[in-house]
């Protein structure tokens, strides 16, 4: 009789730690957010599915970007991010998307104006994602144009969210760079396949 009970307080004890483990996952990709923040994501529906089936490139940044032929993507989607903008490409294609993630802009918005500045006149009128946490200060600076500004909420960890399930408007997975943010937004857009 105590080893029935034993095992059948153990499952109860299993369940109970996974339902606690969905409900964590659950709190992440569903987090309480403020109505504000609610509007503000919900501008990025606008954006699913916009692209369905279409292939798309993302492009990071870095020394490597030299010793690319980008001409071959002309007339293709192409994401890019941070400062892209200084690239000579520009003047040949314009991306669909880019995304500002790297805490430097935002933390000294003053050291960095260039970069703002190359966004708004030569990265074409395509829009610009960023972390929400930066909404304040890119509408209270008039970093870049509203309109052109969409942001994303990242909070918790990549392994506790559902990739297959990817919704801008609400929360995102916190990740380590700016090159898988944009492919979160390519993703979100409908491309396939992304290289």
């Amino acid at each position: 009789l105590q080893s029935k009970a034993f095992w059948g307080l153990r499952r109860l004890e299993v369940g109970l730690a996974q339902n606690v483990r969905r409900l964590q996952r659950w709190s992440l990709h569903w987090p309480l957010l403020l109505p504000t923040q609610r509007r503000l994501l919900a501008r990025n529906r606008r954006w699913k599915g916009c692209y369905q089936g279409r292939r798309a490139f993302v492009v990071g940044n870095g020394p490597s970007l030299a010793k690319l032929d980008l001409r071959k993507l002309a007339g293709e989607l192409v994401f890019t991010t941070n400062d892209f903008g200084c690239h000579p490409i520009l003047a040949s294609w314009k991306p669909a998307a880019h995304a500002l993630a790297d805490g430097a802009y935002f933390n000294q918005p003053d050291a960095y104006a260039g970069v703002f500045q190359r966004v708004r006149e030569r990265l074409g009128t395509g829009p610009v994602f960023m972390p929400a946490a930066v909404e304040p200060l890119i509408r209270t600076r008039g970093l870049l144009p509203e309109e052109r500004c969409f942001y994303m909420e990242v909070l918790g960890n990549a392994a506790d969210f559902d990739w297959f399930d990817l919704d801008l408007a609400r929360a995102v997975p916190g990740v380590q760079t700016v090159t898988i943010l944009s492919c979160m937004a390519a993703l979100y857009m409908g491309c396939s396949p992304i290289y």
